[in-house]
């Protein structure tokens, strides 16, 4: 929990595509270390682009089992829960 996002370096604020996970955060002690900062920070707008992975990942199928994009409050807000959200997703055969 918490760190840069996976496939993301320290410092790169959004540069890479390709991420399958986005940290958005405009708080000066980390925002070395986010994917990106807000639109528009005071609505808490963004827009994120992620790249969904294959359907089955080290042996798990989310044509068999749920699957979901999930955000969340990141690390500096760990009992802030207003933010979690389940989408499910589903693949095609």
């Amino acid at each position: 929990m918490g760190g840069v996002p996976e496939g993301a370096e320290a410092g790169d604020a959004g540069a890479q595509a390709g991420l399958s996970s986005a940290w958005i955060t405009d708080a000066w002690a980390w925002r070395a270390f986010a994917t990106q900062g807000y639109a528009d920070a005071e609505r808490g707008t963004f827009t994120a682009t992620l790249t969904v992975p294959d359907p089955v990942v080290d042996g798990f199928d989310c044509r068999e089992n749920r699957c979901a994009l999930a955000t969340r409050a990141d690390h500096t807000a760990g009992k802030d829960r207003v933010q979690d959200m389940l989408l499910p997703v589903a693949f095609a055969e």
